[in-house]
């Protein structure tokens, strides 16, 4: 089966995705779920140009079943439905997808030859008796070994998959991020070269492009993948509207405080923009120098960062400060990135 719009697809019990029904793969995530029987496109909606999953349960998930659940959304990352074209079925041993009598016959030689020459299984030793929900870990867990074929005279080398060479480069991680991460659309606006400019640690570049493209697991993000309950996306920091990427970067009261002070800073005048990305673009154009860009854009790296880490620790750690120590931090990120000579940890 070949997903376009995923109108005339089962979501549960198709065979569309390798490995099998999602049915048979995750049996206990179907017993629970509240969509058997829907097609793929009742199972998420379209937000502008990117598909999000969301999925409903009969009931609140146990612990043991968030870990199947983060399985499942890794198994339908990659996954891409297409709004403008229909489902189809497809023959998936013929270039062209199409039934012949001939393939059938390759394919089943191919597999009599495989079984002969590749013969191996794999034999698994467990420190107790499983319990039954393990059995079904189990199960996956042979499903993903099922394609491995071992090679008794070659050694095991370390290869990396996204080169045709299979050696690492920064190039290709980039290409890889680009590719798997964005649309055409993302990547077409003039922030992408503007970030990746190494003037601020590796780790703050990719989380301001996650920011930037709308990727950062905000409390309204994780609520529409399920992992959240829908009532507790309440920002932490204004405690009084949702929690979204818009609004805790730019939007919230408490953000827009960090902001007009960190430009007042700089004696700068602003006017506030509708979304992040605008601010980015604007903040990337304000000064067209180079050496003026050095010192200029960390300080937009310097404030989403630290307003993240306020946010986090109100989550997490229960710790809450003013706009001013998040400032100072903003300002000790900024000298410290500016003043660095390398910037490669």
């Amino acid at each position: 089966m070949e997903v376009g719009n995923g109108r005339s697809t089962r979501f549960w019990e198709d065979n569309w995705l390798q490995g099998g029904p999602l049915k048979v793969v995750f049996p206990r995530l179907f017993s629970i779920s509240d969509q058997q029987g829907s097609m793929i496109g009742d199972c998420g909606f379209w937000d502008g140009l990117e598909w999000i999953w969301n999925f409903q349960w009969r009931r609140e998930l146990f612990q043991w079943e968030l870990e199947l659940v983060n399985q499942f959304h890794e198994q339908l990352r990659h996954v891409k439905l297409s709004a403008g074209r229909d489902d189809k079925v497809v023959w998936k041993f013929d270039s062209k997808g199409v039934f012949s009598t001939k393939s059938v016959m390759h394919v089943l030689q191919m597999e009599s030859l495989s079984d002969e020459i590749t013969s191996y299984s794999f034999t698994s030793a467990w420190r107790r008796e499983l319990f039954q929900w393990e059995l079904e870990l189990v199960h996956q867990l042979h499903e993903w070994l099922r394609p491995v074929k071992l090679s008794d005279g070659k050694e095991d080398t370390l290869v990396w998959k996204f080169d045709s060479k299979g050696i690492f480069s920064t190039k290709s991680v980039l290409q890889v991020l680009q590719s798997e991460t964005l649309s055409d659309e993302i990547t077409s606006y003039s922030f992408t070269s503007s970030v990746w400019r190494g003037m601020v640690p590796p780790r703050i570049e990719l989380f301001g492009w996650f920011v930037l493209i709308g990727r950062v697991n905000t409390k309204e993000r994780l609520s529409r993948l399920g992992v959240i309950r829908l009532n507790d996306t309440l920002c932490v920091l204004c405690k009084r509207e949702i929690e979204s990427v818009e609004h805790l970067f730019l939007l919230c009261e408490f953000t827009w405080q960090v902001w007009c002070r960190w430009l007042r800073t700089f004696g700068e005048v602003w006017s506030m923009p509708g979304t992040i990305r605008e601010l980015f673009e604007r903040w990337t154009g304000r000064h067209k120098r180079k050496q003026e860009q050095k010192k200029w854009l960390p300080g937009f790296f310097a404030v989403i960062w630290n307003i993240w880490v306020e946010r986090n620790a109100r989550i997490f750690q229960n710790q809450e400060t003013v706009v001013d120590c998040v400032l100072r931090k903003t300002l000790l990120s900024y000298n410290e990135w500016t003043e660095s000579v390398s910037l490669g940890g």
